[in-house]
């Protein structure tokens, strides 16, 4: 953020939270107040990003992208045999069972 905190200039950069304590300091009051709402906005965007990387990640993903087979592309099962449709069918398979 500039010094004013009304334009971004990296958004990959994280300052440390010792900076931000005195990042907005020489501003009013009213304009630090409205400069730290701005970076929390970009903190909770970068964290949505992130969650959905490690929810993407976490559901599993072509395993193309290790190098060890052909390329292939995410597909609405994801993870193969261990995939959330897999799990859908074995959880329907047990409630049969018990009916």
């Amino acid at each position: 953020m500039t010094d004013n905190g009304e334009q971004l200039l990296n958004l990959w950069f994280i300052p440390h939270h010792s900076e931000l304590l005195i990042m907005f300091k020489h501003l009013p009051h009213a304009d630090c107040i409205r400069a730290l709402e701005h970076l929390c906005k970009v903190a909770a965007a970068l964290h949505d990003i992130m969650q959905y990387l490690c929810a993407h990640s976490k559901l599993g993903s072509s395993q193309a992208l290790l190098g060890s087979q052909k390329l292939e592309f995410v597909s609405a099962d994801w993870g193969g045999t261990e995939g959330i449709g897999k799990r859908i069918e074995s959880n329907a398979i047990a409630k049969h069972l018990l009916l």
